[in-house]
């Protein structure tokens, strides 16, 4: 006969998500926590703030091609926010200052340091997450990329016209 689930059994079933093991990244230098177990939320979490600044990217009318292609770095920064305890902020004043700081972690090896002690089996949850929310983030992605390109041509027409309006006058 099964047990009726108590506030109490609940606690002792997710116990297993605060379990952390700490490494040694940069030659020994850092020490950092990082999760055993992803919680599904957190892993909900990191999936939405992800789309969250793609489509900030989007309503920037200035976003750069650059800018486009490095939202790729962004993902395996929220990895590491949400998983450990690298002094990565939750809050960023805008997505150009998240980006520095994905580019920075991956120039200076952190990030594939510290995946390297990832548990397998959890990586792959937040990868078959992606895959399940990928359509929704490739097409906002497309559509961040050709939002640059009009952008970029109306830049171009309007240098145009600009030059056309002085040699008519």
């Amino acid at each position: 006969m099964a047990k009726k689930l108590t506030l109490a059994e609940l606690n002792k079933r997710v116990k297993k998500f605060n379990e952390k093991k700490r490494i040694y990244i940069c030659g020994g230098e850092y020490e950092v926590d990082i999760d055993l177990e992803f919680r599904p939320s957190e892993i909900d979490d990191l999936i939405l703030t992800y789309s969250t600044a793609i489509e900030e990217l989007k309503r920037l009318t200035n976003a750069t091609d650059i800018q486009i292609k490095d939202t790729v770095s962004l993902l395996p920064t929220l990895v590491l926010r949400s998983f450990t305890n690298l002094p990565i902020p939750k809050n960023y004043k805008d997505i150009a200052s998240l980006i520095i700081i994905s580019k920075n972690l991956y120039d200076d090896g952190i990030i594939e340091e510290v995946y390297s002690h990832f548990p397998v089996d959890q990586l792959k949850k937040i990868e078959d997450k992606i895959i399940s929310t990928g359509k929704n983030i490739g097409i906002a992605t497309g559509e961040l990329s050709v939002q640059y390109a009009i952008n970029e041509n109306k830049n171009s027409v309007s240098v145009i016209q600009d030059e056309n309006n002085a040699e008519l006058q």
